[in-house]
């Protein structure tokens, strides 16, 4: 049978961000805001604003971007080895 290890005495380091996720929030937060800006602006004009399309790719622009850090996140590692 296996025997217990005995407790290591290490120091307690405080938890980092992944810098990938934060950078991925924070456009997530820019595509929230966008949609919600389209919302009131669906709501409160009765004609479709010029501002409608470019608010769209601006959200849609944010979204991917989002998704693109957490796919290069990814990929660099799967491809690093050790860490």
């Amino acid at each position: 049978m296996l025997q217990p290890r005995q407790p290591e005495n290490r120091p307690v380091e405080a938890a980092r961000p992944d810098p990938a996720t934060s950078v991925s929030a924070a456009f997530l937060v820019v595509a929230a805001i966008g949609l919600f800006l389209g919302a009131i602006l669906a709501v409160y004009d009765w004609r479709v604003p010029g501002a409608e399309m470019p608010l769209f790719f601006g959200v849609l622009a944010s979204f991917l971007a989002a998704v693109g850090v957490q796919v290069l996140a990814a990929t660099v590692r799967a491809l690093r080895p050790g860490r």
